[in-house]
């Protein structure tokens, strides 16, 4: 998705620990690589869908590590509906 972006919600921070809620949007224009799943066939379709993104903070601010959790379904039922 060459235009993907995201849209920060909200944010939370305990010390060392930010957590974000985030809309990713996008347009399938390639194959979406989905783990544990064939790859969807791009699609022209565009996409809307909750994250969620997890991250760690060196004690100068810098991202140490980061995880991001997303709406699989509802991504895969936009990109993929049922005909």
């Amino acid at each position: 998705m060459p235009d993907f972006e995201f849209k920060l919600i909200g944010i939370a921070a305990n010390g060392d620990f930010v957590a974000t809620e985030l809309v990713g949007t996008g347009t399938s224009t390639g194959p979406a690589i989905i783990p544990g799943r064939d790859p969807i066939p791009p699609s022209g379709r565009h996409v809307e869908f909750g994250m969620a993104g997890f991250f760690r903070l060196t004690p100068e601010g810098l991202v140490a590590k980061e995880r991001y959790h997303y709406d699989r379904l509802t991504m895969i039922q936009q990109l993929n509906p049922p005909s």
